[in-house]
């Protein structure tokens, strides 16, 4: 029985693991790695690297015509930055009717945030685009251009609080294309999977597991706690091309021109009258050669220079005519100037009358509709007059008063999205109150 048995004890010790000193066997051994290290998974990998990217936005929201009593109300939501220069890309329903845009940054005092500019914005694919600045360059995340794979891992991160460290969720991308209806609002080419998305989290990236980004959650599509939904990063790209870095669909400033590339140049398309690029001598034709001392070969390198400046600014510009290159200075105004004189036929300066905040007209386009109904400078634009019906079914006048020029631009709009499309107007001349009603253009 001796011999059996040593035969089975060497047999059973041949099916176990080495666990001799040096053979590599035990990972406990083997130099350089550690339990912590066999932890670090592609998942870890990415928020790592792209977790500095991701930040948190909050809002201080403008309430509409109206509301004066009432206090501002606060939104808030995640973006990614998609570019060095601190361009960041969010849902536009995290930014909609934002007066003030604050941006925290992984790891910075939260007492200190960024600024955050709206560079543009595009409600129908439910994007919008910030800018944050600072001298060095900011961390960023890049594009997959990659076809996607349903099953593939993938990851959602965000920055629901501004306090806490990102949130991060997983899963697997369950379909591509889908279009969803939601709240009478139809959505498009959206991609599925069932990593948990929660409200704080929209705007955030969808990223794989290499890192890069395809698609921008968005939280307000939700069909229940296991399918989530986002905008694909395709989507996102030809929206940033032809809409969000479009300098003519910028609400930062009007510049009052629109451009295209044209013969391996960029040449100036048209020009609006009484606009800023008008007033500066830029004619249709000329080929636009530096803006603020940057050259610009294309319309990403012209959209780069420009969308960052602001209304007030006067911006340096050569332009070349025929031969000649000609240096010329454009001083850009307020989408509120644009709105009023595109709608109204006027331009506009603020000030006051009897000590009440006011705006006044300086100049008015003679085939505007303003002058239509005899409106001349120098008049006061006093107030716009909203007639309500009463719980009685009386009809109640109600003065919206022009108190600046960016309320008149919010009323101006207002009344531009009604059905009568007309803007009754008190109107201050002299010692005289006038009445008219101008039909928007």
């Amino acid at each position: 029985m001796f011999v059996p048995m040593l035969v089975l004890a060497w047999l059973a010790a041949d099916g176990q693991q080495d666990l001799t000193p040096g053979t590599g066997a035990d990972k406990r051994e083997r130099p350089g790695l550690s339990d912590r290290d066999n932890r670090v998974t592609p998942v870890v990998r990415v928020v790592r690297d792209v977790g500095p990217a991701v930040v948190h936005i909050k809002t201080e929201i403008a309430l509409p015509p109206g509301y004066l009593n009432f206090l501002p109300g606060e939104g808030a939501g995640s973006g990614v930055i998609i570019d060095p220069e601190g361009y960041v890309i969010t849902n536009e329903h995290v930014v909609r009717g934002a007066k003030k845009i604050e941006i925290y940054l992984q790891g910075d005092d939260v007492k200190h945030p960024y600024r955050g500019d709206l560079v543009n914005a595009d409600p129908e694919n439910d994007l919008a685009l910030l800018k944050i600045d600072r001298r060095e360059p900011f961390p960023y995340v890049k594009f997959c251009n990659d076809e996607l794979m349903i099953g593939e891992t993938v990851i959602a991160i965000g920055n629901p609080t501004g306090l806490l460290a990102d949130t991060v969720t997983t899963g697997v991308l369950s379909a591509i294309g889908r279009d969803i209806d939601i709240e009478n609002r139809k959505f498009h080419n959206l991609l599925q999977s069932d990593a948990a998305i929660n409200p704080g989290n929209s705007g955030g990236p969808l990223l794989n597991v290499n890192g890069e980004l395809i698609g921008i959650n968005n939280a307000i599509v939700r069909l229940n706690q296991n399918i989530s939904f986002a905008i694909p990063a395709s989507q996102v790209q030809a929206t940033l091309n032809e809409r969000l870095l479009n300098v003519d669909r910028t609400r930062r400033f009007w510049l009052g021109m629109r451009i295209e590339p044209r013969d391996g140049a960029l040449r100036v398309k048209a020009v609006d009258r009484g606009g800023p690029a008008a007033k500066s001598d830029i004619q249709p034709g000329d080929v636009i050669v530096e803006v603020d001392g940057k050259p610009v070969a294309d319309e990403r390198a012209y959209a780069k220079a420009i969308l960052p400046l602001a209304a007030g600014q006067t911006v340096p510009m050569r332009v070349r005519r025929g031969k000649k290159d000609r240096e010329l200075r454009l001083e850009l105004l307020s989408y509120d100037d644009r709105v009023i004189w595109e709608r109204l036929g006027v331009a506009v300066r603020e000030s006051r009358v009897n000590g009440e905040p006011t705006v006044q007209v300086q100049s008015v386009d003679p085939d505007g509709p303003a002058a239509e109904v005899k409106i001349r400078p120098n008049d006061y634009l006093w107030s716009v007059i909203v007639k309500r019906r009463d719980p009685w079914g009386g009809v109640l006048p109600d003065d919206w008063q022009l108190l600046s020029k960016g309320r008149f631009r919010e009323i101006v709009e207002t009344f531009a999205t009604s059905r009568q499309k007309v803007l009754p107007v008190r109107v201050v001349r002299g010692e005289q109150w006038l009445w008219g009603e101008i039909a928007l253009r």
